[in-house]
């Protein structure tokens, strides 16, 4: 049967090799939003001795020092002491404590002890920690995919509309959907993709006065421009504004 540990509470932890030890935090608080907090749940690295019923703080910090990982005769944990969140080793024989990796930008996040290393994540990258070496290395990710958002099909551009204009005779109508430009009749013809461009995204289309010009918006460079081009999508487009760091838009457009 299980058995409840003689103590009041605890949050992450680790048993020493033989069992008869156990590190642990009296709080387990990882998931709060805030950084570099000193208050009174910082948590410390704590061994509680089975034998002697004693429990001893290992760590003594202000600051964060979490996740408990006993190795040998050395308990590995997660310290932010120098601000970013590093691995630390606190040798249980004389007590002294000292800083394994360096890293400055991002935090180590929950680290997991196995077989003489330490796993943890950092900047969105996983890294392997080698006790023997007291070396870190980048683990490389291989994830197989079927890739099935990126297989062509087909799709129906009705269904995601977002701007339409009339040309001046009110024969035909020009329609923004799904990024691209399209030439319309309202009553017979064809419809003209004017666009045809899946890696840029395209908007805001309006005639010009007299019907031989479109007018719309394109982030193709990166930031939205005014482009114009010819009603019957006959040559390529032709770039208007140049320069601009807003997101630009309007209701209405008049290109003379």
């Amino acid at each position: 049967m299980s058995e409840q540990l003689p103590f009041p509470s605890g949050g992450f932890n680790s048993f020493s090799a033989d069992g008869k030890k156990f590190a642990f935090n009296r709080v387990m608080r990882e998931f709060r939003t805030w950084k570099y907090y000193k208050g009174g749940m910082a948590d410390d690295v704590w061994i509680y001795d089975f034998a002697t019923k004693k429990t001893e703080n290992i760590t003594g910090n202000p600051a964060q020092d979490i996740f408990p990982m006993w190795w040998g005769n050395e308990v590995y944990f997660c310290s932010d002491r120098d601000r970013t969140m590093n691995l630390f080793a606190c040798n249980l024989d004389t007590r002294q404590t000292r800083k394994v990796t360096s890293f400055t930008d991002y935090d180590i996040k929950f680290p997991s002890l196995g077989d003489g290393k330490i796993a943890f994540e950092n900047g969105g990258y996983i890294y392997l920690f080698d006790i023997k070496t007291q070396t870190q290395s980048k683990v490389t990710i291989y994830i197989n995919d079927d890739d099935l958002p990126g297989r062509n099909c087909l799709k129906d551009a009705s269904k995601f509309i977002t701007g339409t204009g009339i040309s001046p005779d009110g024969s035909r109508m020009v329609i923004s959907a799904r990024g691209d430009i399209w030439s319309i009749p309202v009553k017979q013809g064809i419809t003209k993709n004017l666009s045809q461009s899946s890696g840029s995204h395209e908007r805001a289309a309006q005639w010009s006065p007299d019907g031989k010009w479109i007018a719309f918006l394109s982030d193709v460079t990166g930031e939205y421009e005014v482009y114009i081009q010819k009603s019957d999508g006959s040559d390529s487009p032709i770039k208007i504004t140049t320069g601009s760091d807003t997101y630009i838009f309007w209701h209405s457009l008049v290109t003379r």
